[in-house]
């Protein structure tokens, strides 16, 4: 570690400038005055004057141009002697880096927002940055390595596990034809130990496994990557109250099973399922509505006895009735009776940890991963990064 004659670093978000010319110089000298003052409070010891070298930065404002001390200091870690600059150090302006701090912390803000580079260019005076500055930025972007705060868990607490698959293709590396993308899947497995009266998930946790749809994955290494992850966010997870929440897939309810875990069926896929067998072609009729509305009731309240004897009695009239999803699916029609039962959110975690950033474009697989990871990341550190 250097030994260093400041701990703070300076603020770029609280300096506000204008790109007129007068700002730019004042701001410019103000660089000057802090230079003088870390050369004048450094360990001359430490720190041997080199020369002043001119540097050019593009800052939010407009283009900065000013000059700064070069020293000479000796690295034990190394045994060489290296050049640093007291005054970029302070600025947090890396090394070759043509772009200020507030610049490449804009760009990042919008990472996974689902702008488009041109969009994030407009954000900044005309022609400060490209479009490559942007794609070269995301890129080189890299997590910070941190350790994920564990949340205890008490003894039979409950926690809630929604998983769910999505689906896109991808660009590969190997891979330059955007018509011959490869086909890839994303397992999402969010964790929650309840919900706020506003909606919002309490000890909301995170993670995904992104593979080619033709590899599987199954429920034993679903169970494994969940077991995993659970140990990996919270403590006394093997203590816990476990609940799976998710749609009629046999893995899904084959998870909750090595697990032993309680399934609970999405009562977004169950009520999708029953409009489309019901009101599909007859939106105007109300008698469907009806049979609809009652079926929809009998579901939420968990009679799946009750359930199945009516939609059987409607097979001959409504030939598009799937029965056999809520068979397959008992456990999970008769948990929806559960107090436990707080809904399940798996297409609203898929929607905004996994769609929100995509649009219609087509992503290479390593960015995509990329952002899907820096997603999480911010649910699972529950910090503002940028």
């Amino acid at each position: 570690m250097l030994s260093l004659p400041f701990q703070n670093h300076f603020d770029w978000d609280k300096h506000h400038f204008n790109q007129d010319e007068l700002n730019l110089k004042q701001t410019e000298e103000l660089f000057k005055k802090i230079d003088d003052q870390l050369w004048n409070e450094c360990d001359k010891s430490i720190y041997t004057p080199y020369r002043f070298r001119q540097r050019k930065l593009k800052s939010k404002k407009g283009l900065l141009t000013y000059k700064r001390r070069i020293c000479v200091y000796y690295n034990q870690k190394i045994q060489k002697n290296e050049y640093i600059s007291l005054l970029d150090f302070y600025l947090g302006v890396k090394k070759y880096s043509k772009l200020a701090p507030d610049v490449i912390k804009q760009i990042l803000k919008y990472f996974t927002d689902g702008k488009r580079y041109r969009d994030i260019c407009d954000t900044f005076i005309e022609d400060l940055i490209s479009n490559s500055t942007v794609c070269r930025k995301f890129q080189k972007f890299q997590l910070p390595k941190i350790n994920i705060p564990k949340i205890p868990l008490k003894s039979k607490q409950t926690l809630y596990i929604n998983i769910d698959d999505g689906h896109r293709k991808f660009k590969f590396n190997d891979n330059h034809n955007s018509k011959n993308c490869k086909k890839c899947s994303m397992r999402l497995i969010a964790f929650c130990t309840g919900k706020k009266k506003n909606g919002k998930l309490i000890n909301k946790r995170a993670a995904c496994k992104i593979r080619l749809t033709k590899t599987k994955i199954g429920a034993d290494k679903t169970a494994q990557l969940i077991k995993k992850y659970g140990n990996l966010f919270f403590e006394n997870f093997d203590q816990a109250n476990l609940i799976v929440c998710g749609d009629s897939a046999k893995w899904i309810r084959k998870t909750a099973d090595i697990l032993n875990a309680k399934f609970i069926l999405d009562k977004f896929h169950a009520f999708h399922v029953l409009y489309l067998g019901i009101m599909a072609g007859r939106r105007k009729d109300k008698i469907a509505k009806l049979h609809c509305e009652y079926a929809q009731n009998l579901f939420a309240k968990g009679q799946y006895d009750e359930l199945i004897d009516f939609l059987q009695s409607l097979t001959e009239k409504y030939k598009k009735i799937k029965v056999g999803y809520f068979i397959n699916a008992k456990e999970g029609v008769l948990n929806q009776a559960l107090v436990e039962n707080i809904g399940c959110f798996t297409e609203t975690n898929i929607k905004q940890i996994l769609k929100h950033m995509i649009g219609s474009r087509t992503y290479n697989i390593d960015m995509y991963t990329k952002m899907v990871d820096f997603k999480c990341y911010k649910i699972n550190t529950e910090i503002q990064l940028l």
